[in-house]
């Protein structure tokens, strides 16, 4: 039976609207409007039996309204990912050092030994050398070195990092 009544189109498209609504970015929106339209899509009626024999069957109705809405919706997807760029195109800034990988690695196993960092796992301190510093040698530390030279203890780093703490806490600054 085709229900092409004007009550049920409304009845239908409020129904897409409050799925769709739930979303929370226009490209989640524009998915789901699509599923909609594939699920209608598939729907089958019979010529000439709807309760309104002069109005479209309802799943061209909703069809029609879905492909409209599909528009709409991908204008706003592309104002929002227009005004998304340059959040997502912004570039962490790092902290330059100039120590060596193993060196910050040692300092930073120094201060975990001592309780300074609190972070329960040694990967979440790797990580975020990995990602806050770079070195004069480069820009992007790897997490397998950081991790690496965490683990391995470095002589010559860690007697670096206990002079370079010795001249901080004996300088007068």
């Amino acid at each position: 039976m085709n229900f092409n009544t004007t009550k049920f189109f409304n009845y239908l498209v409020g129904q897409i609207i409050n799925s769709v609504s739930e979303e929370d970015s226009p490209k989640a929106q524009c998915e789901s409007l699509n599923i909609c339209r594939k699920s209608y899509s598939i729907c089958i009626c019979e010529l000439r039996s709807g309760f309104q024999l002069d109005s479209p069957c309802i799943d061209k109705q909703v069809n029609d309204w879905i492909k409209n809405e599909l528009k709409i919706c991908y204008k706003r997807m592309k104002i929002y990912n227009n005004q998304q760029l340059p959040i997502q195109f912004k570039e962490k800034s790092k902290l330059k050092t100039s120590l060596t990988v193993s060196e910050l690695a040692s300092l930073f196993r120094l201060l975990k030994q001592n309780g300074i960092i609190v972070n329960k796992t040694e990967k979440d301190i790797c990580t975020a050398i990995s990602q806050m510093f770079s070195t004069e040698r480069t820009d992007e530390i790897s997490l397998d070195s950081v991790h690496n030279r965490y683990y391995t203890e470095d002589s010559p780093a860690k007697e670096k990092v206990k002079k370079l703490l010795l001249k901080i806490g004996y300088s007068d600054n």
